[in-house]
């Protein structure tokens, strides 16, 4: 792999402008080349979006909780259920647009009336 290359996909890594199978594919470079280029040489994500993924991890966290806990509750009304699979849509779309395609991202689906619920 010729050098200045190699300097231009590391800035777009750390830039946060795609993932090691993103750039290998756009530069043609083989994604055991890059991934080994970058380990060796300690690429970094930016750090706010390490931040900002570890708040979404927590978030759905919760948000699963409290839709696990609505669920068990006999009571549980329909504009609840509305407005949590709402949010599991939010945080959808959060994660998307935090880290699209990125490997071993987190990924919510919703699902039959979750999904007509959310809208």
């Amino acid at each position: 792999m010729v050098k200045p290359e190699l300097e231009i996909i590391r800035r777009r890594y750390e830039a946060g402008e795609g993932t090691y199978s993103q750039l290998a594919a756009e530069h043609g470079v083989a994604l055991s080349t890059l991934a080994r280029y970058g380990k060796a040489q300690g690429w970094q994500r930016p750090k706010h979006r390490r931040e900002s993924r570890s708040v979404l991890d927590s978030a759905r966290q919760q948000l699963v909780r409290a839709v696990e806990e609505a669920m068990d509750r006999p009571e549980v009304s329909c504009r609840e259920l509305k407005e949590l699979s709402a949010l599991l849509r939010e945080l959808l779309a959060l994660d998307q647009a935090l880290t699209p395609q990125e490997e071993g991202a987190v990924e919510v689906v919703l699902q039959g009336e979750t999904e007509e619920w959310s809208q």
